[in-house]
């Protein structure tokens, strides 16, 4: 793996947020002309999750490895690719 990445590094506040970014990269599409009127917090909850959908996954060599899912509004981040049912990793 690149050293951009190392697994035994503690994530940062920036790659959090690019985490939180990429996983939600659908919501500014889909809902950005509701969030910016207002929503309250039961239509962001929902919107966030319908955004993060299913289940997704993104990741390979020297980048930060991300899962995600919908129930929950789960969002996993680490250096290494990791298992989201055996550990919940570096959460946001």
């Amino acid at each position: 793996m690149s050293d951009a990445f190392p697994h035994e590094r503690t994530l940062t506040y920036a790659d959090k947020v690019a985490a939180f970014r990429a996983a939600t990269g659908a919501f500014a599409r889909r809902f950005g002309d509701r969030f910016a009127a207002g929503m309250t917090d039961a239509e962001l909850e929902d919107a966030l999750r319908d955004s993060l959908g299913i289940f997704g996954a993104r990741g390979g060599p020297g980048q930060l490895h991300l899962t995600w899912r919908g129930a929950g509004l789960k969002i996993w981040a680490s250096g290494r690719v990791h298992n989201y049912v055996r550990e919940a990793g570096d959460r946001l």
